[in-house]
């Protein structure tokens, strides 16, 4: 009997430790991926392969949908275990420039990031482009809006070394594009609405304008 019960114990400690690659295993690892093809691929382009959920009550992930994943990586064929699950999205706002010439696209980037599992920080660039080949770095100010479970970013172009919005400079933080959120607040945050002042630089006449844009990032 142990005869038998020895190499059957051994091929379960081999095939569990392919499902658990040592070398490549991580836990609790956040990203943020792009659902294409029933693949999970990051901004950089790591595709990973969804093994399994730690949770029956996590939703399933929808084709072309941007979602803030937490997840342990399992092998190096980067096979995760799904903990949870953010939709990340990013609403073109109703309000446009007239002319869209130049700008350089989407005048907002948002990155999340999760530190020491103690801070989510939210990255975010305000941009404009001079030309369509060419674009610089914006100062900007921005103010916080708490709310039990709504999060209110405000940004304020600077625009040449003026504030547009007029408001008193204590109450707003300079030239910052790390916003950081306690872990413990950010998960009891279920909306986060983000509105920033750009400024835009008409193509035919040269004149710049502050223009305002809503997003909602979650």
């Amino acid at each position: 009997m142990k005869k038998l019960l020895i190499p059957l114990l051994c091929s379960l400690v081999a095939a569990w430790s392919c499902h658990l690659d040592s070398s490549y295993y991580a836990e609790n690892v956040p990203d943020i991926v792009t659902v294409t093809e029933h693949r999970l691929i990051n901004d950089n382009g790591v595709v990973y392969t969804l093994a399994e959920k730690s949770s029956e009550n996590l939703p399933d992930l929808e084709e072309d949908k941007r979602y803030y994943i937490v997840f342990d990586i399992l092998n190096q064929a980067f096979q995760i275990r799904l903990h949870s699950v953010i939709p990340v999205e990013i609403k073109v706002p109703e309000e446009l420039p007239e002319s869209t010439e130049g700008l350089g696209g989407d005048p907002i980037q948002v990155q999340f990031a999760q530190y020491g599992r103690r801070y989510m920080d939210l990255g975010i660039n305000c941009y404009f482009a001079a030309g369509s080949k060419y674009s610089r770095q914006l100062k900007f100010y921005y103010t916080l809006e708490n709310a039990d479970s709504q999060l209110n970013i405000h940004l304020y172009n600077d625009g040449n070394n003026e504030n547009p919005a007029k408001m008193d400079e204590k109450d707003l933080k300079i030239q910052s594009h790390i916003i950081s959120i306690p872990m413990a607040k950010w998960e009891s945050i279920t909306e986060v609405n983000l509105s920033c002042d750009v400024l835009t630089k008409d193509a035919t006449t040269g004149e710049f304008t502050i223009t305002r844009r809503n997003y909602q990032l979650r």
